[in-house]
């Protein structure tokens, strides 16, 4: 706080213990106003861990849910864009199942998890801060030309994907975005996980159904033998 005149020694020892006062009323203030606002943020980042949880929950697909928890995302961390990709289960193949902003391009592409712009994240199992998300991209014609961090979506042991945020500076490196990404990282992952082993639930349950409708039709008898 300054305070300040044209007028030589315009204030007296009066004026200062005044100005004193003002001053420390006003650090309490602000203080104040810091423990409230990281109060409500934490309160947005419980909700928005409680809503991502809903979405797990939903019938829906890994795709549709990932668009949904993306927005969950963007309203407690605003970004430039956002991106989720789901790695293939021979750990191989990395697939971008949703994006917004300035990630949109993104969406659908595939591609090695080794050439792509996550491969370090992805190697070290930690959030990694990159400076140009495009400059070790696999598909660098889809991939923004931006600061980026990169979190591995792991639910217990299992890997799953990575979550891509960019900015358009490097305020993603360290700060209350990046610790409310790394906060909100394990429920999006746990939520991943459930529908990940949903959907392969109900291929299991389909190839069921398909063969027993097919050993249903059949008029003669059938031998399922051991391979042994």
């Amino acid at each position: 706080m300054q305070v300040l005149s044209y007028k030589t020694e315009a204030y007296d020892g009066h004026d200062l213990d005044l100005i004193m006062l003002i001053a420390r009323q006003a650090a309490v203030a602000i203080e104040n106003a810091r423990l409230f606002d990281a109060q409500r943020g934490e309160q947005r980042q419980t909700e928005a861990a409680a809503e991502i949880a809903r979405a797990a929950l939903r019938k829906v697909t890994v795709a549709e849910a990932s668009h949904h928890i993306l927005s969950i995302l963007e309203d407690v961390v605003p970004s430039s864009g956002k991106a989720i990709g789901i790695i293939s289960s021979d750990g191989a193949t990395i697939t971008c199942v949703a994006a917004s902003g300035s990630c949109a391009q993104m969406e659908g592409i595939s591609g090695p998890v080794e050439t792509s712009a996550v491969r370090v994240a992805w190697s070290r199992e930690e959030p990694t801060f990159v400076e140009n998300l495009r400059e070790n991209a696999h598909n660098a014609d889809k991939v923004p030309d931006a600061p980026a961090i990169t979190i591995p979506l792991i639910a217990s042991t299992r890997r799953l994907g990575v979550l891509v945020v960019t900015s358009e500076t490097a305020q993603l490196q360290a700060g209350p975005a990046a610790d409310a990404l790394l906060r909100l990282a394990p429920a999006v992952a746990l939520a991943i996980d459930v529908l990940i082993l949903s959907e392969e639930e109900q291929r299991t349950h389909a190839r069921e159904r398909t063969l027993a409708a097919a050993l249903a039709t059949m008029d003669q008898p059938v031998l399922i033998l051991g391979v042994d």
